[in-house]
C-alpha cells in the first residue's frame, strides 16, 4: 500500500479507537498524530523499504539466519509479533511515564498495527526480488495475505474511504469529548448545590 493511504488508515484507526479510550481532547489529537506518523514511511514498518535500511541489508549477512533473512522488505519489521511483544513487555514492566507519553505510544501502536493489516490485504508479492505477498506469520517467513495490487484502484478507494471514516469518527467523537470536559465540572456543581441545600422558594 502507498504511504499516503497507509497514513490515512492510521489516522482513521486512531480516531475510531478514541471512541473506546479515555483520552481528553489533547490526548486524542496527540494519539491521532502519532498514529499518522507511525503508520507510513520511514517511521513505520516500511523502514525496511528505505534506502539506508536496504544498504544495511546488503552489508549484513542476515541471510545466514535462513529463509531469506530478517532484514528484507516485509520481513521482521512487518511481523505481528513485534507489537504484541511490545504490549506484553509494557504490561510486565508497567513503567511510570508522563501521560503524554502514553498518548504517543498508543498512537504508535495503532498506526503500526494499521500498517500491518493494510499490508496483509494490499501487500503485493514480487517473485523477481523474492518478495512474498502479505506479511509474515512467523518472524520473517511463512507470509500470509491477499496480495492485492498496491497502488491500484481498489487500494486508492480504500485510502479515500479512510478519509471519510476519519471525518465521521471525529464528528461523532466531538460530543463525547465535550461531555468529558463538562462532566467533572457539572458533577462538582451538583455536589456543591446539594451541600448548600434547597434554594428558598
Amino acid at each position: 500500500m502507498e504511504t499516503s493511504s497507509h497514513r490515512r488508515l492510521g489516522l482513521a484507526s486512531a480516531l475510531v479507537a478514541a471512541h473506546y479510550l479515555s483520552f481528553p481532547v489533547v490526548g486524542v489529537a496527540v494519539c491521532a498524530a502519532s498514529s499518522w506518523l507511525f503508520s507510513g514511511g520511514a517511521t513505520s514498518p516500511d523502514l525496511d523499504n528505505q534506502a539506508k535500511y536496504k544498504a544495511l541489508d546488503k552489508l549484513l549477512p542476515d541471510e545466514w539466519l535462513g529463509r531469506g533473512g530478517p532484514l528484507g522488505h516485509r520481513r521482521l519489521l512487518h511481523w505481528w509479533g513485534l507489537p504484541a511483544l511490545a504490549v506484553i513487555g509494557w504490561q510486565q514492566a508497567q513503567p511510570v511515564v508522563p501521560v503524554a507519553v502514553l498518548w504517543v505510544l498508543a498512537g504508535a501502536l495503532i498506526g503500526w498495527c494499521a500498517h500491518l493489516v493494510a499490508d496483509l490485504v494490499f501487500g503485493q508479492g514480487n517473485g523477481r526480488v523474492g518478495l512474498p505477498r502479505g506479511v509474515p506469520l512467523m518472524p520473517w517467513w511463512m507470509h500470509v495475505g491477499f496480495g492485492l495490487k498496491s497502488g491500484g484502484a481498489l487500494q486508492k478507494a480504500v485510502g479515500q474511504a479512510a478519509v471519510g471514516i476519519a471525518i465521521w469518527a471525529a464528528l461523532t467523537l466531538a460530543p463525547a469529548l465535550s461531555q468529558y470536559w463538562a462532566g467533572p465540572l457539572l458533577a462538582r456543581f451538583v455536589a456543591q448545590s446539594a451541600a448548600w441545600g434547597p434554594f428558598p422558594g
